[in-house]
Order: structure tokens, then C-alpha cells, then sequence
């Protein structure tokens, strides 16, 4: 199994309408990639860094 994972800052403001449409708009468009297997979104709840979100996809395997 592989995991992809990215973690990024959004520009939206945090419980924004621009933040839940990017949220929302980004499981469809991820969800549909070929061989990802799961795909969370998740949100920062720690002080400790920069980051606001992060995507998490796990795929089978490298594709053939």
C-alpha cells in the first residue's frame, strides 16, 4: 500500500464558503483518481505549524 499525503495553507478564511467549496470540491475531484483506494481530508488542530489542511490518499500499489 501507498500513502500520499499533502499538507497545505489555505487562503480561504477558516469556516469561510470559499474554504467549503474548495473542501468539497476537492473529495470529488480526488476520490476519482484512479487506484486511490480512500481519500480523507483533514484539518490542522495544532498551533504548532502553518499548515490548515491535508489530503490523504492510499492507493493499492504503484500503478502499472
Amino acid at each position: 500500500m501507498i500513502r500520499y499525503t499533502a499538507i497545505f495553507r489555505l487562503r480561504h478564511a477558516a469556516g469561510s464558503e470559499l474554504e467549503s467549496k474548495f473542501l468539497a470540491h476537492s473529495k470529488r475531484v480526488c476520490s476519482v483518481i484512479p487506484g486511490v483506494e480512500k481519500f480523507e481530508a483533514r484539518q490542522q488542530i495544532s498551533a504548532k505549524n502553518d499548515f490548515t489542511c491535508g489530503f490523504s490518499m492510499k492507493f493499492a500499489g504503484q500503478p502499472e
